[in-house]
């Protein structure tokens, strides 16, 4: 258990960015904090400055949990952590239940968000914070608690004081659902104060009984409105209430008086509603009949209480309701208080529903659902706002010169960022776009959206963001939600796109090279056509069929835990080198529009690898990069890193990391890596010499054809089988697979094994899901077409620096032999051979010479020498006064002692 909290302390912090903090916990029954009468076992902070240390620094996370190996997770609410939390406590009943109920009557129905049962069986509901301050809310209603800025929770899998553990709800789970928003009335309700009336009141000189509440409160709210602390509130109405009530009111009534009143933010006046007030409502409602609920009296105050919170408005509703039962029908109730609320804001309702027009009613043939304020003019010619003017025409405030509206939210699933959906009508047909929202609510940045095609200027802009601010309130609870991602490939919730996740788009606002990527992974033609057309001419040639088992492979890396590798297929013009390279990415899509080349940038590459994420990534045409050694080196370890550059903001920080877990296929005329490129490099890279299809030129060419016909049907059927095979099982068939390859080709580098074991199990895989071959003979199959390429691979001798380097040196040697002898070419020599006491033949060369010579084959000196000495390649010296080894040597030449890099040379 104490693992468990751990690692959901790091989890909470480093994945979803969360302040974290360890609470004390609970042994046998009692809470660790030592006190016997505890009454918040395992709730509270165990350091000193308890919610003040929240942490989401992994070090000092791992310190505290090292330090309480059982401590319970305490994660603060409010903005450090990017959420607030509605705290459902089922303890006493269901009174937090029954609140919950009437709170979604009036402010609408709490959208599906993440969620955890507490030890004690009540409900923690989280919801993104709002970018406004949410405070706490002790006893906000009845059973009902708010969590926000400055305070927590305790976080599963804590302990609770009974025993259980807090859990989280299984289809409300961080990794099922995103966390979503509040609507916006719910937001509304939590954090706008209580305005005061600020409105003049003429009152009598003295409170006759039955008016006394009444006018005392009316008194007190026009105090509080002049400014009045609540303390000198307080003492103005008990002097009020002995000089002015007869007779005079308890001290309990008029603290309570006072209490109310203070509720109000003081010197913000609102404008005045002939309507009755708080204390004179609550005296009303104790003795009213259910016919007199529904006087104009009665119903108007409770649409002003409404309009000013309607959290207290369901507070009233439950009153009316426990006194009366089923004689006073709610749904009658809202009607009735609907309509005056519709009464003092001066607009009617008509059916039930505000006279803002659906978009489908104003343009023909529109598909919009959604409603327009009534105070734009929306229809084919734009979208305008006409605002009446005292003196002089009125003013045409344009905002777009074709409809445009708001007709959805999008919330990537992994960052929970939300983008909105734009409808527009260009060209005579209805668009859609997915932009930031940072973009349609600011003005200076709504103009990029003229590069879309929305007739948006500098001029407009700012009218464009108003209307759109008030279509999306108008809207906002109506709005359908759609799940985003920015990538392909495996999702947060174990799907896995494209193939799995129909309901989930791309999130991205680019409609140019993003967009065409996106459209390359569509599907064309039949799965039985490709199998036909691609899959059956691909398999009779061994390396073409490796290329597309690769392209298979792709999604099973992240499955099995394997880093990413490169396959790159090199050798003569022709060939079929790029046709099998097609072949192995139409399993996914369209190759001609998804595959890159050698001539794009590294930031291109990188982020084309962070798009598709688990599906291949082809790179045509080595040649192009020309004698850039560096640049390729550099490609190679980018994208066997897995993971993109460290990058700084303009303004101050890191920016977001992408990430891949992909195979990519390369193809070119030269190798990949040169002699002088590093093991490390090299153990990455699958680099395979020949024509995938032989001397079948007629084949190769038909495979252009059959590629571009029909593509994209293969992989959602397979990745589908994939996503149902038990991890552990898929996992155990790899490591037997990958270890018959390893025992027969004791001679390879380990990494390249089992690299070409990732792709024989794709072969293995897709042979019996798409091609109806038995396992057994799938499995003989795939085991063959590894024999066959582990066969054209490096062996971990020609791969090794040191050996690679030692082949470079020996061919240095020869052609430079004259600058050895006694009297070298132009005087220059480069050091001296000698005789060992074997007698081996010993090349002596000066130390910078070496330098120079192994730089100019592209190897590090310094760390070859260290290679060698530990193979005994070279010879050594240890110094009696520090006992250190070194990779020079002293000679006495010449009368001088010299020093010298001395190496074994029949080594070679």
């Amino acid at each position: 258990m104490e693992d468990r909290q751990a690692q959901a302390a790091l989890v909470y912090a480093q994945k979803y960015g969360f302040a974290v903090f360890p609470l004390h916990s609970v042994r046998d029954g009692r809470c660790t904090c030592g006190n016997a009468k505890c009454d918040r076992k395992g709730k509270h902070p165990r350091t000193q400055g308890g919610l003040k240390d929240a942490s989401k620094d992994p070090q000092v996370i791992t310190r505290w949990w090292r330090r309480w190996p059982d401590a319970n997770v305490g994660i603060a609410t409010g903005a450090v952590s990017g959420f607030w939390v509605l705290d459902i406590d089922t303890a006493g009943g269901k009174a937090g239940e029954d609140s919950l109920d009437y709170l979604q009557d009036e402010l609408g129905p709490l959208p599906a968000t993440w969620e955890q049962i507490t030890g004690s069986g009540g409900r923690h509901m989280l919801f993104r914070y709002p970018g406004i301050p949410i405070k706490n809310k002790v006893g906000w209603m009845d059973g009902l608690d708010v969590r926000g800025d400055g305070g927590y929770i305790v976080a599963p899998p804590s302990v609770h004081a009974s025993g259980r553990t807090y859990e989280w709800e299984l289809e409300h789970h961080p990794a099922e659902i995103p966390m979503a928003m509040a609507p916006e009335l719910w937001v509304s309700a939590l954090t706008e104060p209580k305005q005061s009336t600020g409105q003049a009141v003429d009152l009598p000189d003295k409170f006759a009984a039955g008016q006394r509440n009444e006018l005392m409160f009316r008194l007190g709210a026009s105090l509080r409105a002049r400014g009045l602390s609540a303390a000198a509130l307080r003492a103005a109405l008990h002097e009020e209430n002995r000089a002015r009530c007869t007779p005079p009111l308890s001290d309990h009534e008029v603290d309570t008086i006072a209490e109310s009143c203070a509720k109000y933010a003081p010197g913000e006046p609102r404008p005045a509603a002939a309507v009755m007030e708080r204390s004179a409502l609550d005296t009303r409602l104790r003795d009213v009949t259910p016919e007199e609920i529904f006087g104009a009296e009665i119903i108007g105050a409770l649409a002003a209480v409404k309009d000013e919170n309607a959290a207290d408005y369901a507070q009233y509703k439950l009153q009316i309701r426990d006194r009366f039962g089923r004689a006073v029908s709610m749904r009658d109730l809202d009607s009735a208080v609907k309509q005056a609320q519709a009464k003092q804001r001066n607009f009617r309702i008509v059916n039930g529903n505000e006279t803002d027009p659906l978009a489908s009613d104003l343009i023909k043939d529109c598909p919009l659902k959604v409603r327009i304020p009534r105070d734009w003019r929306w229809d084919l010619t734009g979208v305008r706002r006409v605002v009446p003017k005292n003196n002089g025409p009125d003013e045409l405030q344009v905002a777009s010169q074709v409809p445009v509206a708001i007709t959805g939210r999008a919330v990537n699933i992994e960052t929970r960022e939300e983008r909105v959906e734009l409808s527009y009508r260009l060209d005579n047909r209805w668009q859609s776009m997915i932009v930031k929202r940072s973009v349609a609510f600011a003005a200076r940045n709504i103009v990029d959206l003229a590069d879309k095609g929305l007739t948006v200027s500098s001029e407009t802009a700012r009218h464009l963001v108003r209307y759109f601010d008030d279509q999306f309130g108008l809207n906002l609870d109506a709005l359908p939600v759609t799940s985003t991602v920015s990538h392909f490939g495996w999702l947060a919730d174990g799907r896995f796109l494209p193939g799995g996740a129909e309901d989930v788009r791309l999130d991205f606002d680019d409609q140019g090279g993003t967009g065409a990527i996106a459209r390359g992974y569509e599907a064309a033609g039949s799965l039985e056509d490709w199998i036909d057309q691609v899959a059956r001419p691909v398999r009779k040639f061994p390396l073409a069929r490796f290329q597309l088992a690769a392209g298979f492979g792709a999604p099973l890396l992240a499955l099995l835990g394997h880093r990413v590798f490169i396959v790159h297929n090199w050798g003569p013009s022709g060939g079929g080198k790029t046709a099998g390279a097609y072949g192995a990415v139409s399993v996914w899509g369209d190759p001609e529009t998804l595959k890159t080349s050698f001539n794009a940038t590294r930031v291109g590459l990188e982020n084309m690898a962070a798009l598709y994420a688990d599906l291949p990534l082809l790179i045509d045409e080595r040649q192009v990069a020309g004698d850039r050694d560096d640049f390729v080196k550099s490609i190679v370890y980018m994208l066997g890193l897995g993971k993109s550059k460290a990058r700084g903001m303009r303004g101050g920080g890191l920016q977001k990391f992408t990430t891949w877990r992909t195979i990519t296929l390369s193809t070119g005329e030269q190798p990949l890596t040169t002699a002088g490129v590093e093991a490390g490099v090299k153990n990455r890279v699958l680099e395979i010499y020949g024509r995938p299809f032989g001397e079948d030129e007629d084949a190769a060419r038909a495979m252009y054809d059959a590629t571009d016909q029909y593509h994209g049907t293969a992989g959602p059927v397979f990745v589908a089988r994939l996503a149902q095979m038990d991890r552990e099982e898929l996992r155990g068939q790899y490591q037997a697979l990958r270890d018959s390859l390893l025992f027969a080709r004791p001679d390879l580098q380990a990494a390249h094994v089992h690299a070409v074991a990732v792709v024989c199990m794709a072969d293995y895989l897709y042979s019996q899901w798409l091609m109806d071959v038995p396992e057994s003979a799938a499995m003989d199959d795939a085991l063959a077409l590894g024999d066959t390429i582990l066969d054209k691979l490096e062996s971990v001798d020609e791969v090794n620096d040191a050996s690679r380097a030692m082949e470079y040196f020996a061919s240095w040697c020869g052609i430079n032999a004259n600058f050895f002898e006694a009297d070298p070419p132009g005087g220059r020599r480069y050091g001296i051979t000698e005789q060992g006491a074997a007698g081996e033949r010993i090349v002596c060369v000066y130390p910078p010479i070496f330098e120079d010579a192994m730089r100019a084959g592209g190897y590090n000196g310094q760390r070859i020498l260290r290679d060698w000495a530990d193979k005994g390649w070279i010879l050594t010296e240890t110094r009696p006064s520090d006992g250190k080894r070194r990779c020079k040597v002293r000679r006495q030449i010449s009368g001088k002692r010299e020093m010298f890099v001395a190496v074994i040379v029949d080594n070679m």
